[in-house]
């Protein structure tokens, strides 16, 4: 199941496209949420893996079964916080280049990243894509609650969120989508909420995900210009293969 990298979404869909016709937009939906569950398969068994959840728990022996040692050495663990200390050990800082007249805005970038504790979010997405082979970070504005940093960012949950790309030499992201739970008052759940975030705006679905997403699942839209997607992926390498899955 694992060792072969997480599949890359691409599409023939163009973002015209899913302007003009929302059965478009609804149509990529469903493809592209097909295979992301492939992905998210591989996902979840890695971060579990990292968790101490190994198939060694799971061994069964026919011979002499009263002797069955089972004891995990978690050198995925390892390996993920060795390589997480080498890459981001130290806070990232945005650096002038060329440009003398942008120092100032070089500096107030730097302290409002500091403000909003990109370091932390940064240290995430590089264990994230340490142990699942990608990552994603969201970037949005303050809303209601706006502060001196007109924008907030998080790290996102790769086992529910990707980013779909054209398929062409440019393969620009087309989509970004994450999704969770609904959960009632007496902790049932009920359904996925799914945000779906393109160039212009952020269209949300309500839906329970065993059948197919349809345009009556739309539940809101919402315009912006924000000039790109969002949501941004964060590949370990070309392939999107954790730092450790080989060695398994």
């Amino acid at each position: 199941m694992i060792c072969k990298g997480r599949q890359k979404i691409s599409t023939e869909i163009t973002d015209d496209m899913i302007i003009s016709d929302i059965n478009s937009l609804v149509s990529l939906l469903n493809v592209s949420m097909e295979k992301h569950l492939y992905n998210k398969a591989d996902i979840d068994y890695l971060i579990n893996y990292r968790n101490g959840q190994q198939t060694i728990l799971n061994k069964v022996k026919q011979v002499r079964d009263e002797i069955n040692n089972k004891v995990v050495l978690n050198h995925a663990q390892m390996i993920t916080r060795v390589i997480g200390g080498y890459f981001l050990g130290n806070p990232i800082q945005y650096i002038q280049a060329g440009d003398g007249a942008k120092k100032e805005d070089i500096d107030r970038l730097n302290r409002y990243v500091s403000f909003e504790d990109k370091p932390s979010v940064d240290k995430e997405i590089g264990e994230l894509q340490s142990i699942c082979g990608t990552a994603y970070r969201i970037v949005y504005t303050d809303g209601a609650f706006t502060d001196e940093v007109p924008f907030e960012e998080k790290s996102l949950d790769p086992s529910c969120t990707y980013v779909v790309y054209e398929n062409n030499i440019s393969e620009q992201p087309l989509l970004g989508v994450t999704y969770h739970n609904m959960i009632d008052a007496d902790g049932v759940y009920f359904g996925n909420r799914i945000y779906v975030y393109t160039r212009h705006g952020l269209y949300t679905f309500e839906s329970n995900m065993e059948s197919m997403i349809t345009k009556d699942d739309l539940v809101e839209f919402v315009q912006y210009n924000v000039g790109g997607v969002p949501i941004i992926e964060y590949p370990n390498n070309r392939w999107r293969i954790g730092d450790w899955e080989l060695c398994i």
